[in-house]
Order: structure tokens, then C-alpha cells, then sequence
């Protein structure tokens, strides 16, 4: 599932950051929006889970995003589009891998154009 959540303190920041859940997040629950899902490269999801943290618990070398590319690209902005106009794929070229994301925008269509 990918979602994101508010940052605390910060009124309308849903969207502003997001993560990928593989298991259940309880201190999570009711604090999140699901708006899309992994249809490839959960093996690479899995490698981020498994990179090195420092005892704050903090990625020693951090996995980046190297480029975000939206299949059957269409112009921006997306604050007109329908739900129906966002069910797009993006990909996420990290330097782990790729990752395919499937937009849900029936879930949680503000979310899915901020994203």
C-alpha cells in the first residue's frame, strides 16, 4: 500500500512526504490516506526495508529517487482532473530499483493529484 500522512504541526501537508507499508502499522492507524499500490518491484521495497539504520534509527546511505515518471503523461495541473483521468501508473526509478505505483484516486483523490 502506499499513503501518506501529515506531517504533525503542519495543517495540509498530506501528500508533502509518503511510504510504502508491507505490514501492518497499528501507530499508524486512522492517521493515514491509501492512495495507491505496488504492482512492480516489490522485491525492490523489500531491499529498502532491509537497508543499514544508525541507532536513531536513520538510513546510512539513503535510497533516493532518481526519477518520477507518470505513464500516458497529460498536461498538469491536476486540480481539474477527474478521479477517472488519475488512475495512472508512476514509476519510481531508485537507486535500488524500480518501483511501479498503480494511482487510486478513488480512494483518496486530493491526495493522489497533490502526489
Amino acid at each position: 500500500m502506499v499513503s501518506t500522512v501529515s506531517i504533525p504541526g503542519k495543517p495540509n501537508s498530506e501528500g508533502a512526504q509518503f511510504f510504502v507499508c508491507v505490514s501492518p502499522q497499528p501507530a499508524l492507524d486512522g492517521k493515514f490516506s491509501a492512495f495507491g499500490r505496488v504492482t512492480e518491484g516489490i522485491d525492490v521495497v523489500e531491499k529498502i526495508s532491509q537497508v543499514a539504520v544508525d541507532a536513531n534509527g536513520l538510513t546510512e546511505k539513503p535510497v533516493r529517487i532518481l526519477k518520477v515518471s507518470i505513464e500516458k503523461k497529460r498536461e498538469e495541473p491536476f486540480l481539474n482532473a477527474t478521479a477517472g483521468e488519475m488512475h495512472k501508473t508512476v514509476t519510481l526509478k531508485t537507486t535500488l530499483g524500480n518501483l511501479k505505483i498503480a494511482m487510486e484516486p478513488d480512494w483518496a483523490p486530493e491526495t493522489s493529484a497533490t502526489f
